[in-house]
């Protein structure tokens, strides 16, 4: 009797294309050349020269130009959502260490950049999702305010009028005050 054949199952691609990452480490190597050429192709920005016989010509300085995860997604020729889906632990638990470690160095070099002037620092603070915060309070206080708690009470109609009683009130109040400035 012949042997039966031994057939390899193929796993089934749920949808969409095949992994453009067939490994984390193929995802590392194309961060490290994403790196690479990142730093060998700076963006050059157009300087005019402030003094001597050249003054007012144009000369190309090279800047340096930032990492960011949207420019790695369009360097490998995928989509951004496609490299933050190796940033979801539970989907993509081995793909996930190496993910951390590159938005890590972007996060870095972008803000190193901004701290030594290298990079705007107004754009780099937004892209990182930081800000300066202040907590302002304000506080107003009228003797004459309107009692919420007596609003709530009250028709539509007779809040109108107590609004309108009260505008004309500070109207009055500030037209007064105005005419002793004057003085």
């Amino acid at each position: 009797m012949p042997k039966k054949k031994e057939v390899k199952k193929k796993k089934k691609n749920l949808g969409g294309q095949p992994r453009r990452f067939k490994t984390p480490k193929d995802l590392d190597r194309s961060f490290r050349e994403y790196v690479k050429w990142v730093d060998d192709n700076p963006w050059y920005k157009n300087e005019p020269i402030k003094s001597g016989d050249l003054a007012g010509e144009i000369m190309k300085v090279p800047t340096q130009r930032p990492y960011t995860l949207t420019g790695f997604a369009a360097f490998c020729g995928v989509c951004l959502q496609t490299i933050e889906n190796y940033g979801d632990r539970r989907k993509y638990p081995e793909y996930f260490g190496v993910y951390n470690i590159m938005n890590t160095t972007f996060t870095a070099q972008k803000f190193e950049g901004a701290a030594v002037g290298a990079f705007n620092p107004h754009i780099i603070a937004r892209d990182l999702g930081l800000r300066d915060k202040q907590d302002h309070e304000v506080k107003i206080v009228d003797d004459n305010a309107l009692d919420l708690d007596e609003l709530k009470n009250m028709s539509e109609e007779d809040i109108n009028r107590a609004v309108f009683d009260k505008l004309r009130e500070w109207r009055d109040n500030e037209s007064g005050s105005s005419k002793n400035k004057k003085r």
